[in-house]
């Protein structure tokens, strides 16, 4: 008897484990694609929204848009509009990037091609409040398939979209289809919407201080919060290198001042050393002023300050490649802060 009920036990709480597992395993994909962004994919509409009267004419429907119309396209829907608190009703809970870089609001339009009804197009404006917080989402959302433009400085297409920058704006059109003709009409409707808003000239400096050596200039990108899991870094410029085959990546932030430069420096090394880094700085003999080395799950770290910025190389395989790099942006920013 006692048998039998040990067998039934056994099944039981294998039973019990592989359910266990199976739940666990669906949560983990559920909560990793909630994050993942596929390009191929439209953005979702998540609120109803009625489209154009079919009695209106097409100059009177073209009044209700957020641009002026090429021709044979026409609005498919009123625009939308969405606060802050409401963003994750039209971008499906993605809004937290925005959000963290300062958007102060969305606006949204669906449009139609008169000639060809199954095609239509929707334009996404973020108003991100600065051309640094712009930056930073551009960068983040960069379509590994990305074509430069010329609208602005930061465009670029895919094969069923535009994305660009322009002032404080974050601006994407996306079709329904990847045509050669949808793509022509979006860019009409991006250059009327450049044209139409005016905005002050804005340059950002920190791309521009990465050495250019092994630098991969498609994959300079802005986190705005969070850096690395510190809470307290933010607004962190990165940058990918590539030294003899292994890839690195440097970063950068400007400070309020020298001294909270050296502060934050500070507190991202107790914050490396508080979940298990080791300061190995005496044993390298890096000879950059003032910087660490901190040794972490087998990667290395490398923080250093250089006047008003903090900067170095995050999770780097190889100290010795870590180090070509560190020394080389250590200069870089010695250069830039002479060439101001």
């Amino acid at each position: 008897m006692n048998s039998g009920k040990n067998i039934v036990s056994s099944r039981e709480t294998w039973l019990s484990l592989l359910i266990l597992l199976t739940l666990v395993s669906i949560g983990v994909v559920i909560f990793t694609e909630q994050y993942r962004f596929n390009p191929a994919v439209i953005h979702s509409t998540g609120t109803q929204v009625s489209p154009i009267s079919p009695d209106k004419t097409a100059s009177t429907a073209t009044a209700d848009t957020l641009i002026n119309l090429p021709p044979n396209i026409v609005p498919l829907t009123a625009p939308e509009r969405f606060a802050p608190d409401r963003m994750s009703d039209k971008i499906n809970g993605k809004a937290e990037l925005y959000l963290s870089a300062g958007c102060k609001g969305l606006q949204s339009q669906r449009f139609t091609d008169s000639s060809l009804e199954e095609r239509w197009m929707e334009i996404f404006v973020y108003d991100m409040g600065s051309h640094e917080n712009a930056f930073a989402v551009y960068s983040s959302q960069r379509r590994e398939n990305a074509a430069p433009m010329e609208l602005t400085p930061d465009s670029y297409r895919t094969e069923n979209a535009l994305y660009f920058i322009h002032g404080g704006y974050y601006v994407e059109f996306i079709a329904s289809e990847a045509t050669a003709v949808a793509l022509e009409a979006m860019e009409a409707m991006a250059q009327s919407f450049i044209a139409a808003n005016q905005v002050e000239t804005a340059v950002i400096a920190e791309p521009e201080l990465f050495p250019v050596v092994g630098l991969d200039n498609d994959s300079i990108s802005m986190i705005p919060a969070d850096g690395f899991g510190f809470d307290k870094f933010d607004r962190v410029f990165t940058a990918a290198y590539r030294v003899e085959g292994i890839e690195l990546t440097a970063f950068l932030s400007k400070r309020q001042s020298d001294r909270t430069a050296d502060e934050l420096a500070a507190a991202y090394r107790d914050f490396l050393i508080q979940f298990g880094g080791v300061d190995i700085t005496a044993q390298t003999g890096l000879d950059i002023p003032g910087a660490v080395v901190i040794e972490i799950l087998g990667y290395y770290e490398i923080i250093f300050t250089r006047s008003s910025y903090l900067a170095g190389v995050h999770e780097a395989a190889d100290l010795q490649f870590a180090a070509t790099i560190a020394r080389r942006l250590y200069k870089r920013l010695k250069e830039g802060s002479i060439a101001k």
